[in-house]
């Protein structure tokens, strides 16, 4: 067993629903209880913000009295249920708030709504389409600097020049491959511009090699037009707001001033609906909406203008230090369960790299070349169109190149059928348990987030570790930095001590890439760290720490990839730091190579699950270490099963006989991947809404509700139970202090 070499952060984030998970409303809640949310002006904007159709037909029926169908019942439910029991932030249903592990006793109290702060923005599309419209206006790109497309690639043994370039097919960022012979000229061109040139200097330079004014200015515009050469008012991923941004760079050109003031106004109009509720938020939205719609800005899709991060306020956030020691004892048990993975990628492309190239260093551009480099993230029996690079075809492996963990599972079959035998909920295992189970703390990355519920049960805290992820933990926590100085402080943390591992030798890079226009709402983030890896999106930081994909190399050392840049002579290590599902096949190759790479040879993961187990049996118990909640019980429902609620009439007597054969309490949580919806199988409505999804999902995941059994940490002044997510940062403890 080796030593614990990790600890937790002093500070920490908590993630909680807008409104209180009030367990009498749930128990009692009717149809009529659903039509008066409608008179609810927080429910009422957050249902605004999430589906503005939904909360027109709302508004209709509130104007005609007509009668809502049950379709518009179980939405409704299903809002409110979101904004009372779910913490992932989103809209104004959930919010965020740091605090600190201080003082003698856990005090985490939610303060009132009207000190909650919403931060507002246009959706990403609409900040895109702006910038797309100046620059194809062709009389502002004399105020603009030009740079060479990051995604730029020539070989010296080839006078062709490869680039991607992007189009907006109905509002989708298409990539395409493109090849064109280069020149001397376009050379220089795309030398000049490395570090950024205005559009004049560059028709200078061409009219001082004896060419034609007119020419040299049509020569640069087609250059930008193919998107060769790419404006620095171009769309990013690392940085401030963009709104503010573009208000910055447009500000003092005269030919856009108009819509300087039209931009300008939208800002302040946006800045004022910063209160949950208030009367005149919406109709500010609206003002925006109506303003928007009457330009040429591009609107595809103009169900989503607004994006929003909600900052929850708290009159107290403190943990008690000596939780710490709790918490390192579940993330042990998880070390413990967790099973060692590989990535099957990784592990194809170094076959085969290793066959090509044996011990040179290559460049990355040539590596990855479509048409001649290694095939990413896909058999290599499949052929790739250059057109197509990464994005039409489906990898075959799971989310994280994880196989199941069937040998801990299996460590658990005994224990499983001593519980169905028993007739008992749960399974409790001890240290004696655990000790035939490894625990390596070597394989971790540097820094990792852990995500917890904290219950109390007879003023004791019971808790339940979700899981350890990411490659950071500061991925979780980035989205929200921009909005909230506090997770911003925690960010800045974080992204410290992991600079402290690394000898002089190593740098972390930034991976900036925007794969999807309204992808740019979850991947904006405060640019922390010192250098960057600039892909098909513009970076903003000192160009000398910007490290052009032309200037990095691959090696294999030791049976690891590494990457060089020349530049720099120094190695680095990919870094995205944020929640980006990169493993979508219809990503670009490139960018799930680099993302790859900072999970090399660590895991991604530290959670429990039954392996191979999983949907053999329909009742998993719950699996307790003391008082760590090492998994919910959760219970798979098989697909006939609507066929035993045909009745109607009986159906609560039905689904209460159900229940008990498999050992399921009334409050349940229903599992879709990311997506939880909280139900009460002894309430009318909830059960009239289990029924209704039975009956069109063939498999259902269903999952206790812990809230029904313990009392929540976080409470409001009035004593009300908050559902709660806290996110711990795990880190070696020689880097905490």
């Amino acid at each position: 067993m080796e030593k614990i070499t990790y600890g937790i952060l002093d500070k920490y984030a908590l993630r909680t629903p807008l409104l209180s998970c009030n367990a009498d409303f749930f128990k009692t809640v009717s149809f009529d209880d659903l039509e008066r949310l409608t008179d609810n002006p927080v429910f009422m904007e957050a249902l605004y913000i999430a589906s503005r159709d939904f909360y027109n037909t709302l508004i209709s029926f509130r104007n005609t009295k007509n009668k809502l169908d049950s379709k518009a019942y179980f939405s409704i439910l299903k809002y409110f249920s979101r904004m009372s029991t779910r913490c992932t932030p989103f809209g104004l249903f959930a919010g965020i708030s740091v605090g600190t592990f201080t003082g003698e006793e856990n005090k985490t109290v939610v303060g009132n709504i009207n000190d909650f702060r919403n931060h507002v923005q246009l959706d990403m599309n609409i900040l895109f389409s702006v910038i797309q419209i100046i620059n194809q206006n062709k009389e502002v790109r004399k105020y603009l600097q030009y740079f060479p497309n990051t995604s730029i690639s020539h070989y010296t043994y080839t006078d062709t020049l490869k680039y991607i370039e992007y189009k907006y097919i109905s509002g989708i960022r298409n990539h395409l491959l493109t090849s064109i012979e280069t020149s001397d000229i376009l050379q220089a061109i795309l030398e000049k511009t490395k570090d950024g040139t205005p559009f004049t200097s560059l028709v200078e330079m061409l009219v001082a090699e004896g060419f034609d004014e007119e020419d040299s200015n049509d020569f640069i515009n087609e250059l930008i037009d193919s998107q060769i050469l790419i404006s620095e008012l171009e769309p990013y991923t690392t940085g401030d707001d963009i709104l503010d941004f573009i208000l910055e760079k447009i500000k003092n050109i005269p030919e856009l001033h108009s819509l300087y003031t039209f931009l300008d106004e939208i800002k302040n109009t946006l800045s004022a609906v910063d209160i949950p509720g208030k009367t005149d938020n919406i109709e500010k939205y609206e003002q925006v909406g109506t303003a928007l719609r009457s330009t040429e800005i591009n609107m595809v899709d103009d169900k989503n203008l607004f994006q929003s991060n909600l900052n929850t306020s708290l009159t107290h956030n403190t943990l008690s230090p000596s939780l710490k020691k709790d918490l390192m004892a579940g993330v042990k048990i998880l070390n413990k369960l967790g099973k060692k993975t590989s990535n099957p990628s990784l592990d194809q492309f170094k076959n085969t790299f290793y066959t090509r190239f044996q011990d040179q260093e290559v460049p990355i551009l040539e590596v990855l070349d479509s048409d001649t480099g290694i095939p990413y993230g896909m058999s290599q029996n499949k052929t790739e169109s250059p057109l197509l690079k990464g994005l039409h075809f489906k990898m075959d492996r799971n989310a994280n190149g994880a196989s199941p963990q069937d040998g801990i599972a299996n460590s658990f079959l005994y224990k499983l059928s001593e519980t169905y035998l028993s007739g008992a909920y749960s399974i409790s295992i001890n240290d004696e348990d655990l000790k035939q189970l490894n625990d390596t703390w070597d394989d971790l990355p540097k820094t990792m987030s852990v995500s917890t519920e904290i219950y109390e049960k007879d003023q004791q805290p019971v808790i339940h570790i979700s899981g350890c992820m990411g490659s950071s933990a500061a991925n979780l926590l980035m989205r929200f930095s921009n909005s909230n100085k506090e997770v911003y402080d925690l960010c800045s943390e974080i992204i410290d001590k992991e600079d402290q591992y690394l000898n002089d030798q190593v740098v972390f890079a930034e991976i900036t890439h925007l794969p999807e226009s309204r992808v740019g709402n979850i991947l904006l983030r405060p640019a922390l760290r010192k250098y960057e890896i600039p892909y098909l999106a513009k970076s903003n930081i000192d160009p000398s720490c910007q490290i052009s994909l032309d200037d990095l190399y691959v090696r294999l050392i030791e049976d690891r990839i590494v990457l060089k840049s020349k530049k720099l002579n120094k190695y680095v290590i990919p870094m995205l730091t944020n929640a980006h599902n990169y493993t979508n096949p219809f990503l670009l190759s490139i960018y799930r190579f680099l993302c790859d790479i900072q999970y090399q040879n660590t895991r991604m993961f530290l959670n429990f699950d039954w392996g191979s187990m999983s949907r053999s049996f329909v009742f998993y118990p719950r699996i307790e270490y003391k008082n760590i909640i090492i998994s919910k019980a959760c219970w798979y429902l098989k697909p006939n099963l609507i066929t035993r609620f045909k009745d109607k009439e009986n159906l609560a007597d039905e689904l209460k006989k159900w229940r008990s054969e498999i050992k399921m309490p009334a409050e349940v949580v229903l599992v879709e991947a990311d997506n939880k919806l909280y139900f009460n199988l002894e309430n009318p409505v909830y059960q009239s809404l289990f029924i209704d999804i039975l009956q069109k999902k063939r498999d259902l995941v269903l999952e206790e509700y812990l809230y029904s059994e313990y009392n929540s940490i976080v409470k409001n002044d009035k004593g009300e139970d908050y559902c709660n997510e806290f996110i711990f940062s795990l880190c070696q403890k020689q880097y905490i202090q």
